[in-house]
């Protein structure tokens, strides 16, 4: 079986996938934990399917869910699927993604080849937002939502499909860079095909995790560098018939140090230890 993406023409696709994350840090013999849920949904609209496979996309925002839970904080939660609901200081731009959208082009082996648009999504994201906060986001709303970021983003939607026919038991693998401008990563995945059933594949995932060496994540104005290790485990079920994930469920984790500052200096340098705990689950509105 040739297990590719194969979307139709004129037919619409919906998916919702949420991430759950614990993050735990200690720093001066002080523990910190922060949880927080985001849940996106997307409405696919196959505009083009050209003579090799590739489909051409509009996504479009159609679901958000937002919560997050800070010590001394509290908890700030909005969900786009109650009516009544108003976005809490802290989650409005998030809600300002309701009706916007980009374009995507998608290989049938599940690659990201490109994403247009993302400049007038954002301006429209932008207007929503009052003068005030507008100024304050607007560059961490550019980092998060820039052409990279979102192909990265997209990518976790849809697993890399094998180049060749595979059976039960057949496992294929690929090595990933990820987490563009946030935590960037290097998941070395193989997938494996556990089993067939009634025109769908249950696909097993396991994959190692490592922070790329020297390569500081964004966090406020400076870079800290990350020093995590971790593995990835999970199954997703796929329709053979499309290549469309129905549904899927992968665990991860991740522990190791953070460094701020130059270590080499014995003032301004900071490490302290971290782990991050996480769930993410892909589902098909109606399935």
């Amino acid at each position: 079986m040739l297990l590719q993406l194969r979307l139709q023409k004129g037919q619409t696709y919906r998916q919702r996938v949420t991430s759950q994350q614990t993050i735990s840090q200690t720093l001066f013999d002080t523990a910190m934990v922060m949880t927080q849920t985001i849940g996106m949904g997307y409405a696919y609209e196959v505009e083009d399917v050209d003579a090799r496979g590739n489909m051409q996309i509009r996504a479009t925002y159609d679901w958000i869910l937002y919560r997050v839970e800070i010590p001394s904080v509290g908890v700030i939660e909005y969900d786009s699927s109650d009516p009544s609901a108003q976005p809490p200081p802290g989650a409005e731009a998030f809600a300002a993604l309701i009706g916007e959208g980009f374009q995507v082009r998608i290989a049938p082996d599940g690659e990201i080849l490109e994403v247009d648009g993302v400049e007038e999504m954002l301006e429209n994201i932008l207007d929503k937002l009052p003068p005030a906060q507008r100024e304050s986001l607007e560059e961490a709303l550019r980092q998060q939502f820039s052409s990279d970021a979102l192909k990265d983003e997209m990518g976790k939607s849809f697993v890399i499909y094998p180049d060749k026919p595979v059976g039960v038991g057949d496992s294929w693998k690929e090595k990933q860079v990820t987490g563009i401008g946030t935590l960037p990563i290097t998941l070395d995945t193989t997938w494996t095909l556990k089993m067939r059933r009634g025109g769908r594949s249950t696909v097993e995932v396991t994959s190692l995790i490592e922070t790329i060496p020297g390569m500081p994540a964004e966090q406020g104005s400076t870079g800290a560098i990350y020093r995590l290790v971790g593995e990835q485990r999970g199954t997703i079920e796929i329709d053979e018939s499309t290549g469309w994930i129905i549904r899927g469920i992968v665990t991860q984790h991740l522990s190791g140090e953070v460094q701020m500052g130059d270590p080499s200096q014995p003032v301004g340098s900071t490490s302290w230890t971290m782990s991050l705990e996480s769930t993410t689950t892909i589902e098909t509105p109606g399935d």
